[in-house]
């Protein structure tokens, strides 16, 4: 569904589908790249929420504690840096 959703521009619904997605797996490091894509849309529109930093950060965590095979670690480097995450804002436990 998430997928339908960005390729027809419903950007929000798309988001929301990939938060449940990631609630539901959170070490799904496809949903995770899907979830950090749709919010480089968002974050073109307007500033993020405080739920959807916290997402982000949460689907940023989920990449940075694999191997991820050389194009999602591509994928990955061009969304942190569209959405200004650093490396060192992820060594934060997420609860912290």
């Amino acid at each position: 569904m998430a997928a339908v959703n960005y390729k027809e521009n419903r950007i929000t619904p798309a988001y929301n589908n990939l938060r449940q997605a990631l609630q539901l797996s959170p070490d799904n490091r496809q949903i995770a790249l899907s979830l950090l894509k749709v919010l480089t849309q968002l974050i073109k529109k307007d500033a993020l929420n405080e739920e959807q930093v916290d997402t982000m950060y949460r689907a940023a965590r989920a990449l940075t504690n694999d191997t991820l095979p050389a194009s999602q670690v591509q994928k990955r480097n061009q969304y942190f840096s569209l959405l200004q995450i650093n490396q060192e804002s992820l060594d934060t436990p997420a609860d912290a």
